[in-house]
C-alpha cells in the first residue's frame, strides 16, 4: 500500500509517510481507523520485540537489545503510532466512540513498550500516555454514566503491576499521575479507580529514596508529594466520584500503612529501616487520610439520599444472615440489617476498620502505635454513627479475632514477645478499655442489644483465657491483669448473665495455670 500510495503522488517518502498518518487520523472512518491502528501496531511490536514468534503471535515478550532503536529513533512505529492516538483526541469531529475503540487499540502496545528494555522507548511511551490523558481531560467531559476515563488511566496502572516495570518508569507513572491531579483533578472522575490502583503497587528502593515519598510529616505536616493526589480526592465536591472510588482509595493508603515492602522483613510485623528514610513518614499522614475518609463516610451516611459506592462488592464482609451459621439468639444477625441500606456504604465502611484491625498486628513494629490509636479513636466514632449496634458488631467480628489472630502468631516461641510484647500489651489493654466503655454505656440503653453485649464480653474473657494461658510470663500476667480490671471496673453492672460468663472464664483461666501442677 505504501508504495502505491508514493507512485501515484511522486512525493519525498517521508512527507508522503507523514500526509498518510495524518489523513488516516482524521479522514479515515472507525472500522478503517482501527484496522490501521491495529497494522500500525503489529509492525510496531516486531519493531521493538524479538522475542516474536513466526506464527505472527505478538503478545508481550521479554524485550530484546535495542540495537536497531539506538541508530534509527525518529523511525520507530511507536512515535507513528503515538502520534496519531494524540491527532485522534485532538480531532474534535470525531465522536467518543471513536476515541475509545482506537485507545483498545493503541493502549495495550504502549504498555508493552513501557516495559522495553530501552529507556528511550519506555520513557516515549509513557510520554505518549500522559499526553494523551491530559488532552482528554482538558478538552473532554466525561458524560454521567460512562466510564471512559477509568479506561483512560488503565494503562498506568497495567504498567505498574507489571514485573518487568523498573524504577525509572515507576518513577516516570508516578510523577505523571501527580502532575494529571495536579492539573486537572476534577476532571478525572471514573479514572480515581486505576489511579489509586497504580499508586498501590509503588515500592520504596533499597538504595535511595524516592522525591515523591519524602517528607517529614511532624509538627509542620510537609508531606510527601504522592499524598497530594489523596488530598485532591478527599476535597473532591462530587460525592458519588468518592463514592465510586472509596475501596481503591482506603485499599491505597492502606499500602503505605502496611509499609511500601522494599525493606527486609524478618517476620511480619518486625522492619529494619532503610538508611535516611522513615517509612513512618507514609504511615502517619496515610493514617490521617483515613480518619479523614471514615468522617466523610459518617456524614454520608446521615443524608436522606445516598450514592452507590460501586466498589463495595470488593469488601470481604462477614455472610448475610441467611448465610450464616451463628445462632439468631446471639443477635449478630440483624446488626447489618439495622444499618444496611444497600448503598454499600456500611460495607465500604467495614472494609476500612478490618484493614485496619488486620494491620495493628501485621504492619512494621514502627506503625502500630499509630495505627492503634487511630483504630480506636474510629471504634469509639461508630457509637455516634452508625450507632452502638455497629459498634459493638465491630468489636465482635473484627477486633477480638485479630487480637486472637495476633497472639496465636508465636506459637509458643518465647522470643517472639521480646519484640512483640509491648505493642501487643498496648493493644490488649485498649481493647479492655473499649469494651468496659461499652458496656458501662449501653447495659442500661433501651437499644435492645444485651445479646451482643453478652457475646462481646463472652469473646474477650475467651480471649484473655488463652492469653493467661500463653507460656511468656509477660503475656500470662497481662490476661491476668485484663480480668481483673474488667471485673472490678465493670462488675457491679453486671447481669447474672454476665457474672455467669466471668465465672465460666475465671474456672477456665484457673484449669489453664494449674494444668503443670496437676
Amino acid at each position: 500500500m505504501f508504495s502505491t500510495v508514493l507512485i501515484e503522488l511522486c512525493l519525498p517518502p517521508s512527507l508522503t509517510y507523514k500526509w498518510l498518518f495524518e489523513e488516516a487520523a482524521t479522514k479515515l472512518n472507525m472500522v478503517g481507523l482501527v484496522g490501521f491502528l491495529q497494522q500500525l501496531r503489529k509492525a510496531s511490536q516486531s519493531q521493538l520485540f524479538n522475542s516474536i514468534t513466526e506464527t505472527g503471535d505478538y503478545s508481550l515478550a521479554m524485550p530484546g537489545d535495542a540495537k536497531s532503536t539506538l541508530d534509527r529513533r525518529s523511525a520507530l512505529h511507536l512515535f507513528r503510532l503515538g502520534e496519531a492516538m494524540l491527532r485522534i483526541v485532538r480531532n474534535k469531529n470525531r465522536p467518543l466512540l471513536h476515541m475509545m475503540r482506537a485507545w483498545s487499540v493503541v493502549a495495550p502496545h504502549l504498555v508493552e513498550a513501557a516495559c522495553h528494555k530501552d529507556r528511550h522507548v519506555s520513557q516515549k511511551a509513557v510520554s505518549f500516555i500522559h499526553d494523551v490523558l491530559t488532552e482528554v481531560l482538558t478538552s473532554w467531559a466525561e458524560l454521567l454514566h460512562f466510564h471512559f476515563n477509568e479506561a483512560l488511566f488503565r494503562p498506568f496502572e497495567h504498567i505498574m503491576q507489571l514485573e518487568l516495570c523498573d524504577e525509572d518508569v515507576q518513577d516516570q507513572v508516578v510523577t505523571s499521575i501527580g502532575e494529571l491531579v495536579e492539573m486537572c483533578s476534577p476532571q478525572i472522575l471514573s479514572g480515581w479507580r486505576p489511579l489509586f490502583s497504580a499508586l498501590r503497587t509503588v515500592h520504596s528502593s533499597k538504595t535511595d529514596t524516592k522525591d515523591y515519598l519524602l517528607g517529614e510529616y511532624s509538627m509542620g505536616k510537609s508531606q510527601a508529594p504522592v499524598f497530594d493526589v489523596f488530598e485532591a480526592f478527599i476535597n473532591t465536591d462530587n460525592i458519588q466520584v468518592f463514592a465510586n472510588a472509596a475501596t481503591d482509595y482506603i485499599m491505597c493508603l492502606m499500602k503505605f500503612v502496611k509499609g511500601l515492602g522494599e525493606v527486609d522483613y524478618k517476620e511480619i510485623g518486625d522492619c529494619i529501616h532503610v538508611s535516611g528514610f522513615s517509612s513512618t513518614d507514609l504511615c502517619v499522614p496515610a493514617l490521617d487520610y483515613l480518619h479523614r475518609c471514615s468522617q466523610l463516610l459518617a456524614k454520608i451516611y446521615k443524608m436522606p439520599s445516598k450514592p452507590v459506592f460501586l466498589g463495595a462488592r470488593l469488601a470481604s464482609l462477614p455472610m448475610r444472615p441467611q448465610e450464616r451459621s451463628i445462632s439468631s439468639e446471639d443477635g449478630i444477625d440483624c446488626v447489618l440489617q439495622e444499618f444496611d441500606d444497600d448503598t454499600g456504604l456500611i460495607q465500604v465502611w467495614i472494609l476500612l476498620l478490618e484493614q485496619l484491625t488486620a494491620a495493628v498486628s501485621n504492619c512494621p513494629r514502627q506503625h502500630q502505635p499509630p495505627t492503634l490509636e487511630l483504630l480506636f479513636t474510629l471504634l469509639r466514632e461508630v457509637t455516634a454513627v452508625p450507632g452502638p449496634g455497629f459498634a459493638i458488631f465491630a468489636v465482635i467480628q473484627l477486633l477480638l479475632p485479630v487480637m486472637l489472630l495476633w497472639l496465636q502468631r508465636s506459637h509458643g516461641d518465647h522470643s517472639y514477645w521480646d519484640v512483640a510484647a509491648a505493642n501487643f500489651k498496648h493493644a490488649i489493654g485498649l481493647s479492655c478499655e473499649l469494651v468496659v466503655e461499652h458496656v458501662n454505656s449501653f447495659i442500661h440503653s433501651d437499644i435492645g442489644c444485651e445479646s451482643l453485649i453478652n457475646l462481646m464480653l463472652k469473646d474477650l474473657f475467651k480471649l484473655l483465657v488463652v492469653c493467661v494461658s500463653e507460656p511468656a510470663e509477660t503475656i500470662s500476667r497481662v490476661g491476668c491483669s485484663c480480668i481483673r480490671y474488667v471485673l472490678v471496673t465493670v462488675g457491679p453492672v453486671f447481669t447474672e448473665e454476665m457474672w455467669r460468663l466471668a465465672c465460666c472464664a475465671l474456672q477456665d483461666a484457673f484449669s489453664a495455670t494449674l494444668e503443670p501442677v496437676k
